[in-house]
């Protein structure tokens, strides 16, 4: 049976005429996946033995959903097939390979920006990390609130630059804020900040 005869033969039990047809087929399709989930979690997690009839029958009805929800959009499985294998036979010419997943050929690249990008922002046992970069040189940020003064806190920032010669340079910074909360919520953008100077613009000066 080819898809597209599937897809017919299924229109004949659905609802065609109601008003939520699609949120009805994309909660069906949700739904009946998470009965497949269950299975394979009982099996693989308490130990139940797996019926593969019973497997069988739910994804019969994820592919009914599927076919359902296809149909509210006018689109065609057999096509929806098609272009999913061409895509990756463009992605994976040679079988999959950890490489040309990471690589994706088939998927437009974003033009260079002279925005600076923020590549990981990630919390640490004392503090924040931020990686950015800009024109080639990349920035590890390091940031943490410090002590009380009074009545304010400390923001204390440390950068380690990466230049393109590989020699680093540090600079260092801090601002004082009157509540804690404001200097973790204002963190990233302190980080952002004391990081942009010192990535320049493609073209820009070294």
């Amino acid at each position: 049976m080819q898809l597209s005869e599937y897809q017919a033969l299924a229109q004949r039990t659905a609802r065609d005429d109601h008003p939520a047809r699609a949120l009805v087929a994309v909660a069906g399709l949700a739904g009946e996946a998470g009965e497949v989930a269950e299975l394979l979690k009982k099996h693989h997690g308490h130990g139940h033995d797996l019926d593969v009839g019973k497997l069988a029958k739910e994804l019969g009805d994820v592919l009914w959903y599927l076919a359902e929800l296809a149909a509210c959009h006018g689109l065609d499985l057999d096509a929806i097939a098609e272009a999913n294998i061409l895509k990756l036979k463009a992605r994976y010419p040679d079988g999959f390979s950890s490489a040309a997943s990471v690589a994706r050929v088939d998927v437009e690249q974003p033009p260079p920006t002279d925005e600076v990008q923020v590549l990981e922002w990630d919390k640490t046992s004392d503090g924040w990390r931020m990686i950015a970069s800009r024109g080639g040189r990349k920035a590890c940020v390091v940031a943490g609130i410090g002590g009380q003064r009074g009545e304010f806190w400390t923001i204390q920032i440390v950068i380690h630059l990466q230049l393109k010669d590989g020699d680093p340079w540090i600079w260092r910074s801090s601002d004082d804020y009157k509540s804690i909360s404001i200097a973790e919520a204002l963190l990233k953008d302190a980080c952002m900040q004391a990081a942009t100077p010192w990535l320049p613009a493609a073209g820009g000066a070294e």
